[in-house]
């Protein structure tokens, strides 16, 4: 899924590397940005998260 994200990134000629994508999938791993009340995460958090790697 998130393979999809990077390669459309690059894509778009925006610079992104395999580095920050690693960075992107570690972040996940390690929850750094905490889950809502349900225990979904929203699209804004991983828009923020995404924006922090790259």
């Amino acid at each position: 899924m998130l393979i999809d994200f990077f390669y459309t990134l690059r894509s778009a000629k925006l610079p992104v590397s395999v580095k920050e994508f690693l960075t992107l999938l570690e972040a996940l791993q390690a929850d750094v940005v905490g889950p809502q009340s349900d225990g979904a995460w929203t699209l804004d958090d991983f828009y923020h998260l995404s924006r922090t790697c790259w």
